[in-house]
């Protein structure tokens, strides 16, 4: 993981056209020009981009306050062995967040699986199988709930006996998700390569 990869590739949502990018913030962030607040005691809200694709809904894709990202983006680098551990557990998962290097993909965080190689898959997988399930969560990112976050990373259990411990990684991915956007339990955004980790 890189930390000044992840802002300059991961920060906007790829759908955004190429003259938007955060490559200068990735430059000044790394810099060292000017020190952010670690957790921000204030909230702030995300600015949201409605995007229109084509033959389907609109997406509402989410930018976060840079502070915000900057220090989100700063502990996943920093836990970036442990959270990588965890997404490798499945061994069903298409969509697995994986860190690549400039040029062989556009964003920093990409699914292990590139999109136009999913027909090749579920060809693959109606060799072997009778039957076929496919399914679609709707409105994924936006409900998920982020308290479930730690609980996902370190159990419910003890999750909720420590929930104010600011030690555990998931309380600290928690608290910047909310306070990324207004303090809401409800959702993450759509777009950074962040939100894919998560």
């Amino acid at each position: 993981m890189n930390r000044r990869d992840l802002i300059a590739r991961g920060y906007f949502p790829k759908e955004l056209p190429p003259p938007f990018n955060t490559i200068s913030l990735a430059d000044f962030a790394i810099s060292s020009k000017i020190t952010f607040p670690r957790y921000p005691k204030k909230t702030a809200k995300i600015y949201s981009h409605n995007h229109v694709r084509y033959n389907s809904l609109r997406r509402n894709l989410g930018v976060t306050n840079p502070v915000f990202f900057l220090e989100l983006s700063n502990l996943l680098n920093t836990h970036w062995s442990t959270v990588n551990q965890i997404t490798k557990r499945s061994n069903f998962s298409k969509s697995k967040p994986t860190h690549t290097p400039h040029p062989q993909r556009e964003r920093s965080i990409s699914p292990v699986l590139d999109f136009y190689l999913i027909p090749v898959e579920r060809a693959k997988n109606r060799i072997a199988g009778r039957y076929i399930l496919h399914t679609d969560i709707s409105r994924f990112y936006q409900s998920i709930y982020t308290h479930s976050i730690p609980w996902a990373i370190h159990g419910k259990s003890l999750a909720k006996q420590q929930r104010n411990d600011m030690t555990l990684l998931g309380n600290n991915l928690d608290k910047i998700l909310r306070n990324s956007q207004d303090g809401q339990t409800l959702g993450i955004p759509i777009g950074p390569d962040t939100s894919l980790v998560i």
